[in-house]
């Protein structure tokens, strides 16, 4: 493990760089309040950060890449990830959330992961508006039993392994309601 912070408020994770770990680059868990801001995380086993019931954090302006997950998330609610650029080359998803409530993906470049781009499975009222989502093998966005998304205003191109004259899989939805989308 790179970083691990466990029962903790009030975090600040702050230009490091965090490669080659046998877990997590970062992981924080029970950790409310933390900030991940301005780190480079690749080449980690399982992600380069995972986040486990670590209420309103923010994780701004990392490069993350060549990890299973780039960025995994469970039990978590108001988690901000803004402006990550990129969040790439990692062998399932760019960003996996599970149970995530009331949180913003945002302003974020997300490319060439070996599944979706983003996921959210069993989450409500998220939102994941201004990113470049693109080259992901399997989707760009895709929602499993989520409710209540926002999508808007993102830019998602060449996901699920089509060509440009049948780039269907940019967005898949299944088992979700009440979902808005804009663009």
């Amino acid at each position: 493990q790179g970083i691990l912070l466990l029962k903790s408020q009030n975090v600040t994770i702050s230009s490091n760089l965090i490669f080659n770990n046998s877990k997590e680059g970062i992981a924080v868990n029970i950790s409310n309040f933390t900030l991940i801001i301005n780190n480079t995380i690749k080449n980690n086993i399982i992600s380069g950060i995972s986040i486990f019931g670590a209420n309103y954090s923010k994780i701004i302006n990392n490069s993350i890449f060549k990890s299973l997950y780039g960025i995994y998330i469970e039990d978590t609610e108001g988690l901000s990830i803004l402006s990550n650029e990129p969040i790439s080359n990692n062998s399932k998803f760019g960003i996996y959330a599970t149970e995530s409530l009331n949180s913003t993906i945002s302003g974020n470049t997300i490319l060439n992961n070996s599944d979706a781009g983003i996921i959210l499975l069993n989450s409500i009222n998220n939102t994941i508006r201004n990113n470049m989502i693109y080259n992901n093998s399997l989707a760009g966005i895709r929602l499993n039993s989520s409710n209540y998304t926002i999508i808007e205003s993102n830019n998602l191109t060449y996901n699920g392994g089509m060509t440009v004259s049948s780039n269907i899989a940019n967005i898949i939805i299944f088992e979700s309601s009440d979902n808005n989308m804009t663009n």
